[in-house]
C-alpha cells in the first residue's frame, strides 16, 4: 500500500497489516517530516482552546494562600528569596549547608519574616531561639 507524505508530498510504502491500526504514524514518510509539519507542537491548540495565561503563584489552581504547608511554604520562600548563601547570625560563607528560618516560627508568606541561616545555627535556634540576640 503506498501513501503520500503529508508534509513533502513524497510517495512511501505503507505495510498493509499494520496501516489500520497506525493510522497516524502512516501519515508522514519520515520522522523528520512528522516533526517539521508542527502537530507534536504543544504550541498548537485544538480549535476553540486558548493557551491558558500563567500559573505560578496565586494564578495556580492549588493556590492554598496562607494555608500552606510546611514544605509548600519553604518552597516558596526559595522561589522568591533564592536560595540562602550566607548566615545572618554568626556571618559564615564558609558553611556547606545554608537554610532560611522563620525568625517568629509563624509559618506565613512574608519575605521580611524569614533569614539565612546555616544549619548550624538553624538547629540551635529551632530549640533555644535567639531571644537574648537581636537580628
Amino acid at each position: 500500500m503506498t501513501r503520500e507524505c503529508l508534509q513533502c508530498g513524497k510517495v512511501f510504502e505503507v505495510n498493509k497489516k499494520n496501516s489500520k491500526k497506525r493510522q497516524n504514524v502512516n501519515r508522514w514518510c519520515s520522522r523528520k517530516c512528522f516533526k517539521d509539519s508542527g502537530v507534536g507542537k504543544k504550541t498548537q491548540f485544538k480549535k476553540g482552546h486558548e493557551p491558558l495565561v500563567s500559573q505560578d503563584g496565586e494564578n495556580s489552581h492549588s493556590w492554598k494562600g496562607e494555608s500552606v504547608g510546611y514544605s509548600g511554604l519553604h518552597h516558596w520562600v526559595r522561589k522568591e528569596l533564592g536560595s540562602a548563601n550566607m548566615c545572618e547570625f554568626c556571618g559564615t560563607k564558609q558553611s556547606k549547608r545554608y537554610e532560611w528560618a522563620s525568625i517568629k516560627h509563624k509559618y506565613i508568606r512574608d519575605k521580611k519574616e524569614w533569614i539565612s541561616l546555616c544549619k548550624k545555627c538553624h538547629c540551635y535556634y529551632d530549640r533555644n531561639g535567639f531571644n537574648d540576640l537581636r537580628l
